[in-house]
């Protein structure tokens, strides 16, 4: 199980990738994601994840074990690829609509950003065997 977002800078490769090269095809992977941070999760502030796995019996069970309280939720997704590039390349939209917010382009050309970043994570997820509808 790993909550790491992002790609291999060397490769571009997914990290399911390196870590099936260390684990084998035996092991099960799960990748969790989602807007968390520790100082609202620690203050019980409503957080909301999302976790893949490789092997949904194995994704069953982390859920009810991660599941922690009404204020932290786990949601369980089949898609394992999208899970791990919905998680990295939102980061990427987020720095850029900060940019955007800082060069005071305004909230029409954030949204913009936004807009189309999430279009692009879209095609970018299929092109890789993600299920678009993830990244809805």
């Amino acid at each position: 199980v790993w909550a790491t977002k992002g790609l291999v800078a060397e490769t571009g490769r997914l990290l399911q990738d390196v870590a099936r090269e260390a684990l084998g095809d035996q092991i099960p992977l799960a990748v969790i994601s989602g807007p968390t941070f520790a100082k609202e999760l620690a203050a019980g502030l409503p957080t909301a994840i999302s976790l893949a796995s490789t092997d949904q019996t194995f994704a069953d069970d982390l859920q009810q074990l991660l599941h922690c309280g009404k204020s932290f939720r786990v949601y369980s997704n089949p898609d394992f690829i999208g899970v791990q590039l919905g998680g990295a390349v939102k980061n990427v939209i987020a720095i850029g609509a900060g940019m955007s917010d800082g060069i005071g382009f305004g909230a029409n050309a954030r949204t913009a950003l936004i807009t189309r970043g999430l279009a692009e994570m879209s095609r970018l997820g299929a092109a890789l065997g993600a299920d678009p509808a993830t990244f809805m």
